[in-house]
């Protein structure tokens, strides 16, 4: 991070890379759905608090978890659908927290 950057905002885009990483599916456990949706909860709170505590009155924009496929048609909903609301559910909570 440097200070003779003066963004007005930044966006955050976490949460495919967990999911694709641990081969989550909608037939997954729920129980492991939920850890990889805390996960990115608690990494995206992570990045939130970084750029609260450069005290430089960024705006933290949280971008919801896109629908996506791979090597499948690209269709909605798909093998990925449970997980990804799963972390946009989650995304949410976090929001309300700092609204």
């Amino acid at each position: 991070w440097s200070r003779r950057m003066e963004p007005r905002a930044v966006v955050l885009s976490v949460g495919i890379n967990n999911i694709l990483r641990e081969r989550i599916y909608d037939r997954t456990s729920d129980s492991v759905v939920e850890r990889v949706a805390n996960r990115a909860k608690d990494d995206m709170r992570e990045l939130i608090a970084f750029f609260h505590q450069q005290d430089c009155g960024i705006r933290v924009v949280v971008q919801a978890v896109l629908p996506t496929a791979t090597g499948e048609k690209n269709e909605w909903p798909g093998r990925f659908t449970r997980p990804i609301e799963r972390v946009n559910a989650r995304y949410r909570e976090l929001a309300e927290e700092y609204q």
